[in-house]
């Protein structure tokens, strides 16, 4: 009898323990397969749309449009670096399912949600010009996971980067 009681506590405090490491044992939610890798792309895209997207019903003044923005940019092309490593780990089979899933995913971008980020680069393209491209190249923010593309259309980026 004692040991039944034994067992059902270190049951109940491995359950306890899991539960503190996040339970499911998947080794820290580091994506794996192109599917994963691929809505991480995608997520990290539209947190970007949606912050821009976000500013057109009351844009705020361009300094602090900028200092909100620049470093999110910067912190999104990091997360993106570190899923283009795994990218580029994969085999052209996996690489090539990354990209039909991201532009299948593209295709479901909400329209109104585009709309207002277009409207946004519009409020700013009048006051300043750079900042105007700073925020449209939001758009194209995923190439920084595929070191290739990257290589190709920002050379200077992805030296930038120690992108070889």
């Amino acid at each position: 009898m004692l040991w039944k009681k034994a067992l059902v506590v270190m049951m109940i405090l491995s359950m306890f323990s899991l539960a503190a490491c996040g339970g499911d044992g998947d080794g820290g939610g580091t994506p794996g397969s192109p599917d994963e890798v691929a809505q991480a792309v995608m997520d990290i895209y539209l947190e970007g749309l949606t912050t821009i997207s976000g500013m057109a019903e009351n844009p705020p003044s361009l300094e602090e449009a900028k200092a909100q923005l620049e470093p999110l940019k910067e912190d999104m092309i990091t997360r993106l670096v570190e899923l283009g490593k795994i990218r580029a780990t994969m085999n052209e089979s996996d690489q090539s399912a990354i990209d039909s899933a991201l532009l299948s995913k593209f295709m479901g971008v909400d329209k109104e949600m585009f709309d207002k980020y277009n409207e946004v680069l519009a409020h700013y393209r009048s006051q300043d010009i750079g900042f105007a491209n700073f925020l449209a190249s939001i758009n194209t923010i995923t190439q920084y996971a595929d070191f290739e593309l990257l290589k190709e259309q920002e050379p200077e980026e992805a030296a930038r980067l120690g992108i070889e």
